[in-house]
């Protein structure tokens, strides 16, 4: 399914599907309304203890995806995760791959979801992913 506001709906000879959105300076573009990700059943504790190494992102920095490849690199900050407890904070890293890679490495959802804005996610488990320190 496409997100189509009125002009991208003519380019595509689809109905719109009424996701127009904008801000005080732009026009008119498609996007999310009202987005998330449905919860799973398992609290990000229980997730974190399943974790022997890995990485628990508290803060994305930066804008780092292009869409047409699928290629996403972003800055981040967090807590590394060891045996699965939170053993130090981390600063200054870049996480990496391709986000049909990360979608299809996703292995486990949290039951944390808040909603604070039009798109919402709960705690994520992604299996893997590229870390670098700067």
């Amino acid at each position: 399914m496409f997100l189509l506001d009125s002009i991208t709906a003519k380019k595509f000879a689809l109905p719109p599907t009424g996701n127009a959105h904008r801000k005080y300076n732009t026009i008119p573009a498609p996007a999310p309304t009202n987005f998330y990700i449905k919860p799973g059943n398992k609290s990000p504790e229980e997730i974190i203890n399943e974790i022997n190494e890995g990485l628990l992102i508290t803060k994305l920095i930066g804008f780092g995806v292009d869409i047409v490849s699928g290629n996403f690199s972003k800055g981040a900050s967090g807590l590394w995760i060891k045996n699965g407890e939170i053993a130090f904070a981390v600063d200054k890293i870049t996480i990496a791959d391709n986000l049909s890679d990360i979608l299809r490495n996703i292995t486990l959802v949290g039951n944390d979801i808040i909603f604070f804005s039009n798109i919402a996610s709960p705690t994520i488990l992604v299996s893997e992913m590229t870390v670098t320190c700067d």
